[in-house]
């Protein structure tokens, strides 16, 4: 892990961590006032505070790296797709908030992990859907084996987390406001540096930070009032 060091990551930057808090109580305060959604967050003390961590959830909506910026109250380093470096606004602000850019199907998805394990090395968090795309709720899909990766090559712990709602802000290409939101955070897995992890290893333990997510989505399931 000492190697993956480095120089301090951007996203853990003082100009990042102001631009970080202005938007985030902005969000905060849109949420409290239920101007866009209604969030409701369960767990959130399982998120250490400090030390470096992983979360790592499903992935129902493009809305849900925001939601998760306002809803977290630490610094966050994303994996996110390559074509939304591609965007002239956001992509600038990806970049600036050193975020992380994931060409999937190429050599350069490992790159990503690799700078990945260089914010957990500094004590920071990241962000990663398991899944690689959005996915609609209850759909199976083949995991990426870039959270267990970055676990085991750092020791971080992984938080796993499920979001309720996110895919039903957007419908039709336009936004729903007023849904409600769940954002459930399980207990951190604790996780053992491997050196040089097998292939079974790197696939037995994204199985479990997935399972686990999906046992967080069947014990807090949709409200009545909120389907459809």
């Amino acid at each position: 892990m000492n190697d993956a060091a480095g120089l301090r990551p951007t996203s853990l930057r003082k100009r990042v961590w102001l631009v970080t808090r202005i938007i985030r109580l902005a969000l905060m305060t849109a949420a409290r006032v239920q101007i866009f959604v209604r969030v409701e967050k369960v767990g959130s003390r399982n998120v250490p505070r400090h030390g470096r961590v992983i979360l790592a959830g499903n992935h129902p909506s493009p809305v849900d790296p925001i939601l998760l910026f306002g809803g977290l109250r630490r610094n966050v380093c994303f994996l996110a797709a390559e074509f939304l470096f591609r965007q002239p606004v956001l992509g600038r602000l990806l970049r600036w908030m050193g975020h992380i850019r994931v060409e999937r199907g190429t050599d350069k998805a490992v790159e990503a992990a690799a700078f990945g394990e260089r914010v957990l090395a500094h004590d920071g968090v990241v962000v990663i859907f398991p899944s690689g795309r959005i996915t609609k709720p209850g759909e199976r899909y083949q995991p990426k084996t870039g959270v267990a990766r970055m676990a085991l090559a750092t020791g971080s712990p992984i938080v796993p987390f499920y979001l309720t709602g996110t895919e039903r802000i957007i419908a039709d290409g336009r936004p729903r406001l007023m849904r409600r939101v769940r954002m459930v955070f399980g207990e951190p897995i604790a996780v053992t540096q491997v050196e040089n992890p097998t292939r079974a290893d790197l696939v037995t333990l994204t199985s479990r930070v997935v399972n686990a997510s999906d046992r967080l989505g069947a014990r807090v399931p949709i409200a009545p009032d909120d389907r459809g």
